[in-house]
């Protein structure tokens, strides 16, 4: 899949059901939970493991004490894991987008098996 469609289908996503963690439909970038190009059990996930979060919650320069990029680990004691996000975002497209292209069977399990 082309890397700029499935970023087109996660802004449409967020814009209608909202970004992590609060719902909210405006304000918020695309985050790349392990980088673009992170691969996992040989299986190249980085460009497809995105989650839309809050702007201020994923910002570099942004000292919110629970900012994903910052301070992953606060994030995700509040929050939860980013993969489950992922995953009910994915889960949520199938249901709701049915001509969104979604990830293989493969890049979702080795999506769900990470740490993130």
């Amino acid at each position: 899949m082309n890397p700029q469609k499935w970023m087109d289908q996660v802004t449409e996503w967020a814009e209608n059901y909202g970004s992590f963690p609060h719902g909210r439909k405006w304000g918020f970038d695309r985050h790349h939970v392990a980088g673009r190009k992170f691969k996992h059990d040989k299986v190249h996930i980085g460009e497809r493991f995105v989650i839309p979060i809050q702007t201020e919650l994923h910002q570099v320069n942004s000292d919110h004490p629970l900012n994903v990029t910052n301070f992953r680990h606060n994030f995700t004691e509040e929050f939860g894991s980013q993969r489950y996000m992922w995953g009910g975002m994915v889960e949520s497209m199938r249901q709701n987008f049915p001509s969104f292209t979604l990830p293989t069977d493969e890049e979702i399990a080795c999506v769900m098996s990470t740490k993130y």
